[in-house]
């Protein structure tokens, strides 16, 4: 399994984070109904779990 780690910096777009996490659990769905283990783990990661709005 790949880790895949999304960067969360300040300013971000919730798009911009939402739109790449769908496409590799979209990904890992595909697998999954073809029989498969999944290939992604995703996690966000960013310098401060501070959330700023």
């Amino acid at each position: 399994m790949r880790r895949i780690e999304i960067l969360a910096y300040p300013d971000i777009q919730l798009l911009d984070v939402s739109g790449s996490l769908q496409v590799f659990a979209s990904a890992n769905d595909f697998r999954t109904q073809a029989g498969e283990a999944p290939a992604y783990d995703v996690v966000v990661v960013a310098a401060s779990s501070r959330i700023r709005t």
